[in-house]
């Protein structure tokens, strides 16, 4: 009783307690993404204050109290963001909501294993920085406990402590030793050992005097060293003292005075000359003039506290330079002449006051520069000066700084000598050499020790200007890409190459060189290796992304470059992705031209030359692999400096004939072209070209870039008076040609021809040709499109002489046709005026294949007839279809096809024009355009359709239905395996127009078709009586039209296969098959098949293909023997999609044993790319069943394919490469039967342990149908597969069974199904459920109905017999060409 009186004083207690605790007034935390941990600690302190805890981790069996409940869960919506208070708004209690959360922010198990992990790998890794201090390192190490805590397992005290002494740096080394040797670390706490670390932090910290240095303060910056300059200052003033200028003058005259005193008895003076003034009588140190000397010299005054390392100063926007060994005053402010300037050692820049000597400046560089005297004034702009010789020459003064408030000219000797100028200075003369050792100016030093120079400054040539006035040195300056006239002159004159003239002209620069190759700063010298032969190192790097893109779409280029020959090859990028492709390519290339391998491979680190496939490649291929250091870009210094060269030519190249930027492309293939061609200071009296082709280049045929060309038109395509020339662009040498390379701009093509008449001092006019959208300089999208090349053949020209065809010595050079996106072989064209190349749009001669064909199927073409070549000048080309109708509209071919189906339209009374009702919105119609070929690629007849936009309706209100049934082909196997046993004939038909022929049951309105408006009728729609092609509704019209009519002709549908009709007149029977408008006719007498034709030809509009030779892809040929069927054209084509028409082949499309994972190992590939191979190969299988397996297991990972599967994928072409006529052949022999094999192979999917099905069956011994399939269900046997596997092939066999019933109209044998696995057949026949069986789905137990009724009848094949096992596994070569054999697949080119 006592104790029961004692609970309400308790109680009451904790109450009165907990009520003085709830006045405390407690701020909830706000959840973030980051702060959980301490947030949950916060929070559950406030619950335990409000006494809320136990709502929300409960007691078992303890009962919630509702307004704790509530109360808890408002503290929980007060401390989360409202957007995650509506994700838990519908959980009702405080611990589903704290749960919640935890889940969310913690995890769940696996989760938190995975986060632990990689804490635990965190805390491993945990170091102190120097620049930490120990407050900031506990701090970190603390909150990974934390984390630890709050993921189920916490690190031990002893763990901390002896990570947190491990990870401090070497600065506590003496006080971890103290701690190590006095103090248990078992038993101390971790805050033990930060308070001993902070406390000897301290201690050394009061030593030093000093804060701690963190790594970004190791230079002292400029404001920090005037703020500790004038706290000096100010400190020594505070006391009273003098200044140290006062103290130095007073102790100077001190010590004069002493001097008088104690040196009285001297030598005679009177003989003494002082060298400053040139006067006797006393010693330069005693001279009067040193006051004005010191005012003038220009000697160093700086103050010994200012720090050394503060030359510049960068700041983003900004230059901040410190030239305090410049004094602005000491220069002679009496010579304001423009030309004077002072060389100067001290100044570390260029620098001038005068804005109008400068040649190029960019005024948007802004900033301050800080003289010697603490004079600071404003930079506004930095920039080159052209510098005038007495010949005339030019040189290029670059990075001059204007300073508006200088009133002199400062020449820096110290940024003339990094510019690789060499100073020498004796007596009072200075002379500047430049780096080829000419001189380049002199000076005699002046009475202040100053060097003055008087220096001219020029102005740029145009270079148009001497075009025009014929100057012969200019106009090889422009061919040779505006190379400096010192590197050409060299060239001539140590006869490094062939056919430039000799001359003489100072060098001089132009326009175009001073926009295009303004530059800065200098690369460094000669490298300290090189390679002794040819391909022995290769420097690559990548250029890009440049704006404008090509017309091609190209962003980038890759140069190449040789270590040792400095020859250079580029190719064209769009992406950076193609670098791995380009350069296998590349080596392949240059390995089999000059038959040296390549052994080391330059480049930066960048990704697309570090990927995993890259390394590999190149380890395989035995490269090793040289990285240049992180942003050190000079470590790959000889292409880096080709890079810069090429760019510099480039812009000089389009700046000088004003060219739209979009062709720098060919700007940089041009400029390739010539740089390997011309002198380089890295090899001696030698060009690239000699060095790795042995002979010197001929430059004789090379013109001005951009210049105008006349390009002879060949005689075959002339009439009287047209014009026997067309105006062209001239854009270098054509890769792979010995011809010139022009552009023509207003059929925007490339031209190749060797008959051209050049006009080097006239250059395009731009801005009247092309629309133009920023000036003459680039191109808008829509004006130029991807240029096609065009060859240009005159068939009656002679062959080139002898001497001219020698004169051109020149072997191709591997380049990039970079407009095409192609990658061709570069030559060198002969000299201007002889033969025209081919060209594309050859002599329009009807070609053989064509003689008895016509573009609409109705007139042939005649025989040298003008207008016949007019028709098909267009449609020569075979992939040149237009996409709209202004594009077809310019071809007469096309708009015979266009008026065409007009003409079927109109005739099959598709529409009637009308006025459109009210509220109408008709459909639009759009012209499809495509070339119909054959199986050997070879075009049959060109084709042009109106299509309606149907992707506008929608179902269930515009049409209700939209299914046709098309012929399977397992159905279209079995009617050729049926007709090569019955020795019938195939014939192929074709419904012209079919969709127009669907009568339709929905009222449709269509806009008028382009190029067909009725004039003066232009507001009036076509309202369809019929159906148009594109029409959701137009297949199940013209199925339900064509089933009509062949009901009427007493054809039966078969209920198995309801696009196979069959009709039976007096033992006459026809065999019908449908595939949309496609028809495949066979029967028994050819005289019924004839009649049936004549029967279709009054009900529409067909085209009698005669025997069936090509039908959906499959090429078809009939014999006495029977009848094969193979895909041999769509194989070829598989194989120039994949890039491999010239791989090696395999003997098996997949090795055994290959196990795939969908996550597997290697980068992603193209997912679009690969989708389209493997669809691709499936379609290949509907004639290959030896590759079904292999097709079937790659098509398991179209989600997410890499480079494992896309080499599986490109096993299997390669197989089909060597198996490209295989196929499968129907043999003609009375009898033969359904026979079927069913096979599988136990749990050979390693991710989710499924079984592989495949089965395939016979029909007089020809192959009609196979199927190679995963299991929808994991078997837990090998017996238990198989009983599965024969369940689907016996629902297989039913319906060929069924369907061959109906189309031979007699009772066919049982069908026979082969089981190589004896426990399952066992389990097929007996109807006994046991405990094997038991657990299998019902519906696999149909087979047993089957055999019961004597549907199938299921026997006993050996393994080796077992035609379907190539179907369930990849197979070793000999089992594998055993089993093929077997299957029934065979070379059936013959």
């Amino acid at each position: 009783m006592a104790d029961e009186g004692d609970k309400p004083e308790s109680s009451n207690r904790q109450t009165q307690i907990r009520e003085n605790y709830t006045t405390i007034p407690l701020q909830c935390p706000t959840l973030t993404t980051s702060n959980y941990t301490i947030w949950a600690v916060k929070l559950k302190a406030i619950f335990n204050v409000h006494g809320l805890w136990e709502v929300v981790e409960p007691k078992e069996g303890a009962e919630v109290d509702v307004k704790k409940n509530n109360a808890a869960i408002a503290y929980l919506y007060q401390a989360m963001p409202e957007d995650l208070v509506l994700q838990v708004a519908n959980l009702t209690t405080a611990k589903s909501i704290w749960d919640s959360l935890k889940a969310r922010f913690v995890g769940i198990d696996r989760v938190k294993k995975a986060r632990l992990a990689t804490l635990k790998n965190e805390f491993e890794m945990l170091k102190m920085k120097d620049s930490e201090n120990i407050d900031e390192f506990a701090g970190r190490i603390t909150a990974i406990a934390s984390k630890a805590v709050d993921l189920g397992e916490a690190f031990t005290e002893t763990a901390l402590v002896r990570k947190f002494l491990d990870s401090v740096p070497d600065r506590f080394l003496h006080i971890i030793a103290s701690i190590e040797q006095f103090v248990d670390l078992e038993t101390m706490l971790l805050q033990e050992a930060i308070g001993r670390l902070k406390a000897f932090e301290e201690r050394t910290c009061m030593k030093k005097q000093s804060p701690v240095v963190k790594e970004d303060q190791l230079l002292m910056t400029y404001s920090e060293w005037q703020a500790k300059k004038k706290n000096a200052e100010f400190k020594t003033r505070k006391w009273g003292s003098k200044s140290d200028k006062m103290n130095r003058f007073e102790k100077g005259q001190k010590s004069k005075e002493e001097k008088g005193k104690t040196q009285r008895f001297k030598k005679d003076k009177s003989k003494i000359k002082c060298f400053k003034c040139n006067v006797y009588g006393h010693f330069a140190s005693e001279c009067p003039e040193n006051k004005t000397f010191d005012q003038e010299a220009n000697f160093m005054q700086k103050d010994p506290d200012e720090p050394a390392l503060l030359m510049t100063e960068k700041i983003t926007g900004m230059v901040f330079l410190n030239e305090h060994k410049v004094i602005p005053s000491n220069y002679d402010s009496n010579e304001v002449e423009d030309q004077v300037w002072y060389l100067d050692n001290g100044a570390s820049n260029h620098m001038t006051g005068n804005s109008n000597v400068f040649s190029v400046i960019d005024k948007s560089i802004k900033g301050r520069v800080r003289f010697g005297d603490d004079s600071c004034v404003e930079i506004e702009g930095k920039g080159s000066i052209i510098l005038e010789g007495k010949t005339g020459e030019h040189r290029l003064l670059t990075d001059v700084y204007y300073i508006p408030h200088l009133r002199s000219n400062i020449f820096s000797l110290g940024q003339a000598t990094e510019g690789g100028c060499e100073v020498k200075m004796k007596g009072e003369n200075l002379w500047l050499y430049e780096a080829s050792g000419r001189l380049l100016l002199k000076s005699t030093r002046s009475l202040n020790r100053l060097y003055k120079v008087v220096l001219r400054v020029g102005s740029p040539m145009c270079f148009q200007t001497k075009l025009d006035m014929e100057s012969t040195p200019w106009i090889w300056h422009g061919r040779l890409g505006h190379v400096n006239f010192d590197s050409i002159r060299n060239m001539v004159m140590k006869q490094m190459v062939i056919g430039v003239p000799e001359f003489k002209n100072p060098t001089q620069l132009c326009v175009a060189c001073l926009a295009g190759k303004h530059t800065s700063s200098p690369f460094p010298n000669e490298s300290s290796y090189r390679s002794e032969y040819p391909l022995q190192m290769i420097s690559v790097d990548l250029c890009g992304p440049i704006s404008p893109s090509t017309p091609a779409g190209n962003r980038y280029f890759m140069l190449l470059v040789d270590d040792c020959t400095r020859y250079m090859w580029v190719y064209m990028l769009k992406n950076k992705d193609q670098a791995f492709d380009i350069f296998k390519e590349f080596k392949m290339n240059v390995e089999n031209e000059f038959g040296f391998k390549i052994k080391a491979l330059r480049s930066d680190r960048g990704g697309e030359f570090t990927s995993a496939e890259f390394n590999k490649f190149c380890s395989q291929q035995g490269i090793v692999r040289m990285l240049t250091a992180p942003y050190s870009p000079q470590q790959n210094g000889a292409v880096e400096r080709r890079n810069r060269t090429i760019l510099n030519m480039v812009r000089s190249l389009l700046k000088a004939m004003k060219m739209p930027q979009q062709l720098w492309a060919e700007a940089v293939r041009h400029s390739v072209y010539l740089l390997n061609r011309m002198y380089t200071k890295a090899l001696n009296n030698c060009t690239p070209y000699e060095a790795l082709k042995g002979r010197k280049p001929n430059l004789s045929h090379v013109r001005v870039f951009g210049c105008v060309g006349h390009v002879k038109t060949p005689k075959e395509r002339l009439k009287k008076l047209d014009d026997r020339s067309t105006p062209m662009v001239y854009l270098g040498n054509e890769p792979g040609t010995k011809a010139h390379r022009m552009f023509n701009v207003q059929g925007r093509t490339i031209v190749t021809s060797r008959n051209v008449k050049f006009e080097e001092n006239k250059k395009w006019d731009w801005s009247n040709s092309l629309n133009t959208s920023q000036g003459d300089n680039d191109l808008t999208a829509s004006s130029m499109e991807e240029f096609c090349i065009i060859d240009d053949q005159d068939q009656d020209t002679q062959q080139p002489h002898k001497s001219q065809t020698e004169s051109v010595s020149d072997q191709p050079e591997s380049s990039q046709s970079i407009d095409t996106g192609g990658r061709t072989e570069d030559s060198e064209p002969v000299n201007g005026n002889n033969t025209n190349l081919r060209r594309s749009t050859r002599t329009p001669a009807v070609p053989p294949k064509l003689s008895d064909f016509v573009l609409d199927g109705r007139v042939k073409y005649g025989q040298n007839r003008q207008e016949d070549e007019d028709n098909i000048d267009l449609m020569l080309t075979q992939d040149d279809v237009p996409k709209t109708y202004e594009e077809a509209a310019t071809g007469q071919g096309w708009r015979m096809a266009m008026d065409s189906e007009i003409q079927s339209i109109e005739k099959n009374k598709v529409w009637v024009l009308t006025d459109p009702p009210e509220g109408c919105n008709p459909i639009g119609l759009k012209w499809l355009y495509k070339i119909k070929r054959d199986a050997k690629g070879e075009v049959v007849r060109y084709k042009a359709r109106l299509v309606a936009k149907g992707y506008v309706q929608q179902l269930g209100v515009d049409f209700d239905d939209g299914f046709a049934p098309v012929a399977r082909m397992e159905t279209i196997r079995l009617i050729l395996s049926l007709s090569a046993k019955m020795n019938w004939k195939v014939f192929h038909l074709d419904v012209k127009t079919a969709f127009l022929n669907g009568e339709l049951k929905e009222t449709v309105f269509v806009k008028q078709p382009d190029g067909y408006v009725k004039p003066g009728l232009e507001m009036k729609v076509y309202r369809l009586e019929k159906a148009l092609y594109g029409l959701r509704q137009a297949p199940r019209a013209w199925n339900h039209k064509l089933n009509s009519v062949l009901m009427q002709l007493k054809f039966r549908r078969c209920e198995l296969e309801q696009s196979v009709y069959t009709r039976v007149t007096n033992n006459k029977m026809i065999v019908l098959c449908v595939y949309v408008d496609d028809l495949l006719l066979t029967g028994n007498d050819l005289s019924e098949i004839d009649h049936f034709k004549q029967q279709m030809t009054q009900n529409f509009e067909m085209a009698d293909m005669g025997l069936l030779c090509y039908y959906l892809g499959i090429e078809v040929s009939q014999s006495e023997d029977g009848i094969a069927i193979k895909q041999s054209a769509y194989a070829k084509k598989i194989l120039e999609l994949a890039g491999l028409k010239e791989c090696n082949e395999v003997k098996i499309p997949m090795e055994p044993g290959l196990k795939l994972l969908t996550n597997e190992g290697g980068n992603e590939v193209d997912p679009t790319m690969f989708r389209k191979l493997v669809g691709s190969l499936r379609y290949l299988t509907y004639t290959r069943p030896d590759i079904s397996y292999a097709v079937g297991y790659v098509s398991r990972f179209m989600q997410q394919p890499r480079e494992a599967h896309l080499k599986a994928v490109k096993h299997i072409i390669r197989y089909v490469k060597g198996t490209v006529q295989f196929g499968i052949k129907y043999k003609t022999q009375i009898g033969g039967k359904l026979l079927g094999f069913s096979d599988s192979n136990y749990s050979t999917d390693s991710e989710d342990g499924r079984s592989t099905s495949g089965n395939v069956f016979y029909y007089n011994d020809g192959l009609v149908s196979w199927q190679s399939q995963k299991q929808p269900t994991v078997a837990l046997s090998s017996c238990e597969a198989e009983f599965m596997a024969a369940t689907a092939a016996a629902c297989q066999a039913i319906w060929l069974h069924g369907l061959l019933v109906e189309i031979t109209g007699k009772d066919q044998e049982i069908v026979s199904l082969f089981v190589d696995n004896k426990s399952a057949i066992l389990l097929m026949k007996n109807p006994v459920f046991h405990g094997k069986s038991k657990h299998i789905s019902p519906k696999y137990h149909f087979i047993r109905q089957c055999v019961e009724r004597n549907q199938v009848l299921v026997d006993y094949v050996s393994g080796k017999m077992q035609r379907a096992d190539v179907l369930t596994k990849a197979l070793p070569r000999v089992k594998f060409e055993e089993m093929r054999k077997l299957l029934g697949v065979e070379d059936v080119k013959n």
